[in-house]
Formats: structure tokens, sequence, C-alpha cells
């Protein structure tokens, strides 16, 4: 059994309408919201478990994904270092993709990054992400914050929620 959650309904819609969504069991929210599902394993997609950029709510979402879990059950998510400085690269010249889009056509798409806050060892990212649609001239941008934690400020909240760090 799989099931999907994700907090953004408009994701959702997407996600549904892909090949095989019909197997999922889709859940608009997020995991606080989760009844216990004897879960083998959960998997944070993405940067997923960098958009919980406050304490209190990375923790949340972690007493959630762990009260899912069966004993012995995993949780596998990827972060980013922030010694990579990421955020650097994340700029309209690096980041201009063109793709032909299926029922939208030519899809133009760049990152703007807006700002980072703190300070080496733990930052806060705000970032923009514009898309332009060729078939009508929209312009759509969507806003994001990423939190970047270093490997020791993670393992440190799994432990904490009682996860092992494998």
């Amino acid at each position: 059994d799989v099931i999907g959650v994700d907090p953004a309904a408009a994701s959702l819609a997407v996600a549904q309408r892909k090949p095989g969504s019909a197997a999922v069991r889709w859940v608009h929210g997020d995991a606080t919201a989760l009844p216990p599902l004897d879960a083998d394993l959960a998997v944070l997609t993405g940067n997923a478990a960098q958009v919980f950029v406050d304490d209190r709510d990375f923790a949340a979402m972690l007493r959630g994904v762990r009260a899912a879990l069966a004993p012995g059950g995993r949780l596998v998510f990827e972060v980013r270092d922030p010694d990579r400085r990421a955020w650097e690269a994340w700029t309209p010249q690096r980041t201009r993709t063109a793709r032909i889009v299926p029922g939208e056509g030519a899809v133009e798409s760049w990152c703007e990054l807006l700002h980072v806050d703190g300070d080496a060892d733990d930052r806060a990212v705000t970032f923009r992400w514009h898309f332009r649609f060729s078939r009508d001239g929209a312009h759509l941008t969507s806003d994001s914050t990423l939190r970047f934690r270093t490997r020791a400020q993670v393992e440190a909240a799994l432990a904490s929620e009682g996860f092992e760090v494998l």
C-alpha cells in the first residue's frame, strides 16, 4: 500500500493525474495529521525535510512520521549540506531552462535568490521560481524558504524524536 501526503492541494492534483496514481491513497495534509499506519517506510522527497524552517515544526513533522511507522520502520530523506552553499548558484543565468510541457507548450523557468539569513552553521535561504508560459504569456512565481541545517543538527533532531541514524 502506498500513501501520498502533501499539504499542497495543487501538487496532489498533479500527482493524481500521473500513471499509476490510482494505486495510491492520497492525503491532503501533513505528517502531523497521519493516523498510526504501521508503515514500513516513509520517504520525504526533494527538499521536503528542509521546508520546516522552524525547529518546532521540524520536530512535529518527525513525531508525526514516527507515529505512522511500524516498529523498525524507516524514514528516508535528503538534506543539502550548508557548507556547499548551493544557493549561490540559484541565479537566472545558471538555472534558466526551457522545455515543452504536454498540454501547455513551451515553459521557461528560472530561479532568483531573494535572501540568506543565519550563519555558516544554520541558514534559511529564500528564493523565487519563475515560470513563463509561451501559450498565453502568463508569468507565475513561487516563493520558498529552505532551512540548511548541519548534519549534527539533523541527527540531534532525529535522536530527540526517537529515530536511530543509520
